[in-house]
């Protein structure tokens, strides 16, 4: 196994741990045992917790980038931006997320970039949401991006977990009834 494949490996169990079980399981041990690795091994990827961190971060947001991405390449971008709300990976991993970007050693360089790349991701779906409908914006694209990350954000943080996503028909329900509220201000902003 080369050095790429054994950190990818590593952030790839980290991502499991930490979206069943919260950040705070991720200790180089816990995520040692998840990778059915040394914690040695772990340590020689990553000099730290730190590093481990960063690269979680990086890697979750570049995953979530990608969501958005082909939400907006799907035939019916409207649709596949409801369905990122319900999908059980994607809020554990934005839930991750959410909470490693409140770690300090995170926020210090690497989350600045990581939510811009989200941002362009974002107003990409924005745009095809906007071009599947036939709409004119009274607004710049990249204001519709970023409502539309911080709508699908504020949804999966608010819940703390993937709970919204593959929670109970009501939770479920819940979950609709808020993104069709925000879907129509958002069209009301784009046409």
């Amino acid at each position: 196994m080369s050095n790429a494949d054994g950190a990818r490996r590593l952030v790839a169990a980290a991502t499991a741990l930490g979206a069943a079980r919260g950040v705070g399981a991720l200790s180089i041990q816990a995520i040692a045992q998840e990778a059915g690795v040394s914690k040695a091994l772990v340590l020689y990827h990553f000099t730290d917790k730190t590093a481990l961190f960063v690269a979680l971060f990086k890697q979750l947001s570049e995953d979530s980038t990608e969501r958005l991405r082909a939400a907006a390449a799907d035939g019916d971008p409207l649709e596949a931006w409801r369905r990122l709300l319900h999908s059980e990976v994607a809020s554990g991993d934005l839930a991750l997320l959410g909470s490693l970007s409140r770690e300090a050693e995170v926020r210090d360089g690497a989350s600045e970039a990581a939510y811009r790349a989200r941002e362009g991701g974002a107003t990409v779906l924005a745009g095809a949401v906007v071009k599947q409908l036939d709409l004119r914006p009274r607004v710049a694209m990249a204001l519709l991006g970023c409502a539309l990350l911080r709508h699908i954000d504020g949804m999966v943080f608010r819940a703390g977990s993937s709970a919204a996503a593959v929670g109970s028909e009501r939770e479920r329900a819940a979950v609709d009834a808020e993104f069709d509220s925000f879907a129509l201000a958002f069209l009301a902003l784009a046409g």
